[in-house]
């Protein structure tokens, strides 16, 4: 094996090791697999088990709200799918924001206003103004 080659100057030291790269055949298989996934991940029609796991779901509950809601379905010999941006536009359309509730805590407030970085006006815990969306 050969030796690192080391070189420095006063501010740095660089070493060279030599690195063993893959095959060509290597990083043939390994971009048809990438490729793969990347093909399998934007399927534009999903079974409705895809569907489910795309959204996190139980294929039933999947199934209860595709039924609830609606959701449009292809029917070719049987076979049944649903389109992934319908899909998208669903978990899109329940997109829940949480919001928070700002304390005003008397000794934050005081240490933020000292440090000069109170900009935020909180009046009273429960105040509704308090409320961050």
């Amino acid at each position: 094996m050969e030796r690192p080659e080391i070189s420095t100057t006063p501010a740095t030291v660089t070493v060279s090791v030599p690195i063993a790269l893959p095959c060509a055949e290597r990083i043939e298989e390994i971009i048809r697999e990438e490729a793969r996934a990347v093909a399998e991940r934007q399927l534009a029609w999903l079974t409705f088990d895809q569907a489910a796991a795309h959204m996190g779901i139980s294929p039933r509950t999947f199934e209860r709200k595709k039924k609830e809601l609606g959701l449009p379905v292809s029917i070719i010999d049987g076979v049944k799918r649903v389109a992934r941006a319908d899909v998208d536009a669903l978990m899109r359309a329940h997109l829940h924001v949480p919001t928070a509730t700002v304390i005003a805590f008397p000794s934050v407030l005081q240490r933020d206003a000292e440090r000069g970085i109170a900009n935020v006006q909180i009046s009273k815990i429960g105040d509704p103004r308090s409320k961050i969306a």
